[in-house]
């Protein structure tokens, strides 16, 4: 059985999957990174995704959601929030430097390949028109990555469009968030597992967490402006189910629910909760741990048993052919 973790974009609505992995760590023995052969997170799901890679407890990944959200997404009452969306209409709402001195604080000088599991982060490079993956040594091709900081690689994917600006004109690599193709992440891990890995399909379990799934339906007639409100939750949706589906038919898992595959993902009404919206994490806390509660029975036999064969990175010296 090979296991893969994946989570979601969705700026502080990510507090949902790291509330459920805290109260889900709590009810197992070891550390979570220790049952998974492979973690894929998008945007803040990849925040969580390295912490845990790295192997920080899941109640730490959590608290700072908790501690640093309202910092890094600071609105304190209603006039700040509209100064916030009149600058949003011009630049960046959110200084790109406060994220990057967060994620500095909790994360430091760690690299890549300091990953205790296989970890895999997308991101999207907008001069290249092309996507850009950082990913752990698991295969002799991948040459670089392992040796970057893993601070710049979640600046990158976490720099959603109109939030924050581009990493670059903060000194980085240029790239933005991830999720402008793959904000649910369950393909990308699906094709890393098939197509890299060479893992056998049907011997995949994948654990895929969303943030909050709105109750959206997009306008059935509407010109410019009722679009220009409708199109990103309309194109999030869209890819996220599109992901979900090729998912199951490239891991050969087609039953309804299907069998290896666990889709976890809450719901809640249009704009109940906000990407930027620190007011929500507390609620959002409650959500996750009450999910988790619920799904505890079920994953626990499937997932948390017993930990996985231990990762180790190729040496910088193997063939492009070598997988780890």
């Amino acid at each position: 059985m090979r296991r893969i973790l994946t989570i979601d974009g969705g700026g502080l609505k990510g507090t949902v999957p790291a509330a459920f992995l805290a109260a889900m760590e709590e009810q197992i023995e070891r550390p979570l990174y220790e049952y998974f052969d492979l973690i894929v997170g998008t945007s803040t799901g990849g925040i969580i995704a390295a912490g845990l890679a790295m192997g920080m407890p899941a109640r730490d990944i959590l608290r700072i959601y908790e501690n640093d959200g309202p910092r890094i997404f600071p609105t304190t009452n209603w006039l700040s929030e509209k100064l916030v969306s009149l600058t949003g209409l011009l630049h960046a709402k959110y200084p790109t430097a406060v994220l990057r001195t967060t994620l500095t604080e909790h994360f430091q000088e760690k690299v890549i390949g300091d990953a205790r599991t296989r970890l895999v982060i997308p991101s999207w490079s907008p001069t290249e028109q092309t996507v850009y993956v950082w990913k752990t040594r698991h295969c002799g091709r991948f040459r670089f990555d392992h040796k970057r900081s893993i601070v710049e690689a979640l600046v990158s994917t976490a720099s959603a469009p109109t939030y924050f600006a581009s990493s670059r004109k903060n000194g980085g690599t240029g790239l933005i968030d991830g999720g402008v193709w793959a904000n649910n992440p369950m393909l990308i891990a699906a094709v890393e597992a098939l197509g890299v890995l060479k893992w056998e399909a049907t011997s995949v379990h994948m654990l895929a967490l969303g943030c909050i799934e709105e109750d959206f339906v997009p306008p059935a007639d509407g010109g410019l402006f009722r679009w220009a409100f409708a199109a990103a939750p309309l194109f999030l949706q869209g890819q996220s189910r599109s992901s979900l589906a090729s998912t199951c038919l490239l891991l050969d898992d087609r039953g309804n629910p299907p069998e290896r595959l666990f889709r976890i993902e809450p719901s809640a009404p249009k704009d109940y909760f906000k990407l930027d919206g620190a007011k929500g994490i507390p609620e959002l806390k409650d959500i996750g741990a009450g999910l988790a509660r619920r799904w505890l029975q079920k994953l626990q036999p499937v997932f948390f048993t017993a930990p996985i064969t231990p990762f180790v990175p190729l040496p910088d010296d193997a063939p492009d052919s070598a997988i780890a």
